[in-house]
């Protein structure tokens, strides 16, 4: 939920950055100003897909709580198995619409930064170590989702 009111408020509350107007000492070229013409429009597509991603999670999870609370379920040894057994789908979805939701969402900071750092008149230098850090963190972050999903029960049993 947090990260979709992230979302919410990258996407949709705040406005795409714009470069400025052009004066005599700084002009950008008609290239550059429809590249950030499509980011802004690529911005708003990545924007829906992230925040509805999200809210599948929520829908997802919150329906297999209340399918927890309020059915019978036969015994199990482990948490796993209950999840393999009678949760399967709302596991999966919930994983796999997160990652994509967070994909997203890094997504949507990359782009703003890259406009911002381009109104700001970044070294490419910069640019480069913005982009790579943020490449970096998005592959870190789905690592670590894979090391999640790589896990096995403990008897045996990967996902």
């Amino acid at each position: 939920a947090v990260v979709t009111a992230g979302m919410i408020s990258l996407g949709f509350a705040t406005s795409f950055p714009v470069l400025p107007e052009d004066t005599s000492s700084r002009q950008y070229s008609t290239k550059i100003r429809d590249r950030c013409d499509s980011l802004r429009r690529l911005h708003v597509v990545v924007a829906l897909i992230s925040v509805t991603s999200e809210l599948i999670v929520v829908m997802w999870a919150a329906v297999q709580v209340n399918q927890l609370t309020e059915r019978a379920y036969l015994p199990t040894t482990s948490v796993w198995e209950l999840i393999g057994r009678d949760a399967d789908l709302a596991w999966s979805a919930v994983n796999s619409h997160f990652v994509l939701g967070i994909i997203g969402f890094v997504t949507m900071l990359a782009l703003r930064a890259y406009v911002m750092l381009l109104a700001a008149e970044a070294s490419s230098a910069l640019m480069t170590a913005a982009s790579t850090g943020t490449a970096a963190a998005l592959c870190l972050m789905i690592s670590i989702v894979n090391r999640g999903v790589e896990a096995e029960s403990g008897e045996g049993e990967g996902y």
